[in-house]
């Protein structure tokens, strides 16, 4: 027979049973908790990739490790990638959301919804070529769900890159070229902010490690006052022979800006290395002329 007291264990489940159940999943939402659960998985002879984790960190998660980590956050990301043609070809899709207020304390709740896609092209002598698109929103909702109140943004991201490198005699090329269109859109504003950007580099690099430079961007935007935006650069880097830690880049930079003027100037910075990837970086900059700004 049953017992309809939830105390004793002979009849239906004991309270402090169902306390015990509970615990786990207590833990796992506390606001001082964080975690990472995440799977991964290769197929097909590792031509096909999966991965999936969440993350929670919790409204009052502190960590002496990372004094600047985000708190308040819980994120699904999702990502895989498919080989195609002898390796040569390669396609990635990405999804992730992230979401704060876990608390329900704050008046607004903000989520990002990220969407990726990517096709990555690479051939034997011949410039790789990436192209990839990114579509991001972001939604702030308040308490009241006011509909007047409640904040839209959409950015959506076109990149397309190209990267070539080449050897002549003991010295290696590599030029770049990348182009990027960012297009911004809320739900306060018809307007819709537009931005174009294109940056070419090559570096000529020896076997000592000494290279030369050269770069040049161009930003165009519609807004503020449909700015234009060109940046040029040579740098030199030495590696000092006596030194192997120390190396030194020293340049000219020349802007043109239609909006806030033109700007100029050279450029010295030291780098040292030390143990495996730290650096201590000395960038000591002079403009011999200088905009509006």
């Amino acid at each position: 027979a049953t017992s309809d007291n939830p105390t004793q264990v002979g009849g239906a489940i004991s309270e402090s049973s169902a306390n015990a159940i509970a615990t786990p999943l207590t833990f796992l939402n506390s606001p001082n908790s964080s975690y990472i659960l995440a799977a991964k998985g290769s197929f097909f002879q590792e031509l096909t990739t999966l991965n999936a984790s969440t993350q929670y960190i919790g409204t009052n998660f502190r960590t002496p490790g990372n004094v600047f980590m985000r708190n308040d956050l819980k994120r699904v990301k999702i990502d895989g990638s498919q080989k195609i043609y002898k390796n040569f070809i390669s396609l990635t899709l990405g999804y992730q959301h992230d979401e704060d207020n876990l608390l329900g304390q704050k008046r607004y709740t903000t989520e990002v919804e990220t969407k990726k896609a990517s096709v990555k092209i690479r051939f034997k002598k011949l410039p790789s070529l990436i192209v990839s698109y990114s579509n991001i929103n972001q939604y702030t909702r308040t308490k009241e769900n006011n509909a007047a109140q409640n904040y839209n943004n959409t950015v959506q991201v076109y990149t397309i890159t190209s990267v070539y490198t080449k050897r002549i005699g003991t010295k290696s090329l590599t030029s770049s070229v990348t182009y990027m269109r960012q297009d911004m859109q809320n739900n306060f504003s018809s307007a819709k902010r537009k931005y174009n950007n294109i940056t070419a580099t090559s570096t000529l690099i020896n076997n000592r490690g000494d290279n030369i430079t050269f770069s040049s961007t161009a930003i165009i935007s519609n807004t503020p006052f449909n700015s234009h935006v060109y940046d040029n650069k040579i740098e030199v880097g030495y590696n000092v022979p006596k030194i192997k830690t120390l190396m030194v880049y020293g340049g000219v930079n020349l802007t043109y800006d239609n909006n806030y003027g033109n700007s100029g100037g050279v450029f010295l910075r030291p780098q040292v290395s030390f143990w495996k990837n730290n650096k201590v970086i000395l960038l000591l900059r002079q403009n011999f002329f200088k905009g509006s700004y």
